[in-house]
This record gives structure tokens, sequence and C-alpha cells, in this order.
């Protein structure tokens, strides 16, 4: 499975946010993060990407770890998260089908 994190913040606080960024965690067996990719958005600020992979067995674990890694930006002015679970067009469709 894959949940899409995106982060939004503006450009001025940019160096502390990277520093957020590189903080080292410990991320469950099995949960790969990818990211970030950084990109601006006109009139908005930056916004920060981060894709997490995981097998769907250890959806609630790797859920959990998830959850909690947007805490660490907390109290930045701008500051604001979306969390997006994502799955297999095809595949992981047929769980949810009737």
């Amino acid at each position: 499975m894959i949940v899409k994190l995106e982060i939004a913040y503006l450009p001025e606080y940019s160096p502390e946010m990277g520093k957020r960024f590189k903080q080292e965690i410990q991320w469950p067996a099995g949960v790969v993060m990818r990211g970030p990719y950084l990109y601006p958005v006109i009139s908005e600020g930056k916004r920060a990407l981060f894709l997490f992979e995981f097998d769907k067995a250890r959806m609630g674990e790797a859920m959990d770890a998830i959850r909690v890694y947007p805490l660490r930006f907390y109290g930045m002015p701008g500051f604001s998260y979306s969390l997006q679970i994502c799955i297999e067009a095809v595949s992981e469709a047929r769980d949810f089908m009737p």
C-alpha cells in the first residue's frame, strides 16, 4: 500500500523545516519512506510530499508510525498536512468491491 503525506509551510521557515526533515525516525520493519519531494505552490508557500510504502498486512503498525511523523512540525507558522491512503487500482481495489 501507499500513503501520501503532504505538508504545507511558509517559505521563510524553510531552514527550520529542513532541520526537522532531517531528524531520524525508526520506521517499523517493512515501512519505506520516500521523500521529501519539495515544490512551491504560488501564493501558498511550499509543499513537501512523502510517500510511504508497506505491505497491507502491516497497515495498523505502519499507520500508527506514519500518523506520528507530522507531529515534529507542529508549532511552525503556516504548517498544515494531509494524509491519504492510496490503494493499487487493480489488486487492492478488489478487496473493497462487493
